[in-house]
């Protein structure tokens, strides 16, 4: 009787073991960065996992967005810990991500790194530096650098091609981050196609899948580009960007423009090439004073008004879900112009009451001020008009432009008296915050 007892529990048991197996608790539907017992994990993963390392020690499994994810170490190999990406589906090989020491960068990244203004004190480098080798993808070099001013701590990412290209700068980003969203994305069909007709020698840096459309970031012939597609697929806009010693290989001549400010020099220069075939360049300048401003260029090198176009909430343009969301409950009725990035942040252009506004989000989305230009003096608020009239009469505005964050509306003026130049900023009601020589 206890042998039949036996039996039966072991029956039942299986069954619920059947079932457990059969729900929503398999490997497949658990949550991200649910541990995984090797098991558990597809066998075409495990194939391709052993096949391209053979000499892996210490392998432990986890499941994130749909990938199954390795991390492990490698006999006699100095690297230390790696984390290597394969598909769940069909255990394709993603990227794998590992460090190195600053002493092995490769020359050119090297180079690169230290011919830079992030080489230099204030800023401080991390000697361990993260590689990400990537599937048909180019490889990147992450150098992390930090700096402390006025107790102000900064971080940025900066991320090099092997040949010593910067392609990337991200202020803030996560600092637990995995690089999931350096995966690489292969272009969809139509896109693929295009891209081989145009950019046949491309080097792939990013592809992104946003509201709106597909954006994709590529190398080619030196220069770095940034591709839009609509939600059709259909090509929208080139970017290309020329900096420091790629401006020699510009296709128009800046002689005019440089003539018109000849008190600054050109930082970069953006070409926009568009589907309705319209050529433009947006010309960035600083001067003296470290102020910078763009300016807009014809083909022929004549300056002429910011083009804009009208193609719903986002342009056209690929954005993040989270960051339109913001725009249109902060700033309702917004139409986003361009994405860019600017000194490590991402740069969201858009339209709104009537003016062109730049919001800038930090490597982790969260939005840090957004700025815009004022037209003239009259549009300034009553108690800002006020209080400028009483302590600054006799000066003229020259520029002034409003600098909203989470905590306060300012707005900073450049003024100006004869030889004497000023830089101040008001709060919304009048007070002033702060004024300094604008030499």
């Amino acid at each position: 009787m206890r042998k039949i007892l036996t039996v039966f529990t072991l029956m039942i048991a299986g069954v619920f073991a059947f079932t457990a197996c059969s729900d929503d608790n398999s490997p497949g539907n658990q949550p991200d960065g649910t541990p995984l017992n090797p098991t558990d994990v597809p066998a075409a993963v495990l194939s391709t996992f052993e096949e391209q390392y053979p000499d892996a020690d210490n392998v432990q499994w986890t499941k994130k967005d749909n990938y199954a994810v390795a991390t492990f170490t490698k006999s006699g190999d100095t690297s230390g810990q790696q984390s290597a990406w394969f598909a769940w589906d069909n255990g394709t090989w993603g990227m794998t991500e590992y460090e190195i020491p600053y002493s092995l960068l490769p020359d050119d990244v090297r180079t690169a790194f230290e011919a830079s203004e992030y080489a230099a004190s204030p800023w401080r480098y991390d000697r361990e530096i993260d590689v990400l080798q990537r599937n048909e993808t180019e490889t990147l070099y992450v150098i992390e650098v930090e700096k402390n001013e006025a107790g102000t701590e900064t971080e940025v990412d900066l991320y090099y091609t092997a040949d010593g290209l910067l392609v990337k700068e991200i202020i803030d980003a996560e600092r637990d981050k995995d690089y999931h969203e350096f995966l690489p994305q292969a272009p969809e069909g139509s896109i693929s196609d295009w891209l081989s007709a145009n950019f046949p020698d491309a080097r792939i840096i990013d592809t992104d899948y946003e509201n709106g459309g597909t954006e994709i970031e590529l190398i080619s012939n030196g220069l770095k580009h940034e591709i839009l597609f609509n939600a059709s697929n259909a090509w929208v806009l080139t970017k290309t960007e020329y900096e420091d010693r790629t401006l020699s290989q510009l296709p128009v001549d800046l002689s005019a423009i440089e003539a018109a400010y000849p008190d600054a020099w050109v930082e970069e220069v953006t070409r926009y090439e568009t589907a309705e075939g319209d050529t433009y360049y947006c010309v960035e300048f600083e001067n003296r004073r470290d102020d910078d401003f763009k300016v807009y260029i014809d083909a022929q090198g004549a300056e002429i008004d910011r083009p804009v176009s009208d193609t719903g909430s986002t342009g056209g343009i690929p954005v993040e879900s989270d960051i339109e969301s913001f725009l249109a409950d902060r700033y309702p009725g917004a139409v986003i112009i361009e994405k860019d990035y600017d000194d490590g942040y991402l740069e969201i252009d858009f339209r709104h009451d009537n003016y062109i506004k730049e919001a800038y989000f930090n490597g982790a989305n969260a939005w840090v001020r957004t700025t815009w230009e004022l037209r003239r003096a009259s549009e300034l608020p009553a108690a800002v008009s006020s209080a400028l009239d009483a302590q600054y009469a006799g000066y003229r505005v020259d520029d002034i432009e409003a600098i909203e964050t989470a905590d306060a509306l300012h707005y900073e003026l450049e003024l100006e008296n004869g030889r004497n130049e000023l830089k101040v900023i008001f709060a919304e009601d009048g007070t002033l915050v702060n004024e300094r020589r604008d030499d």
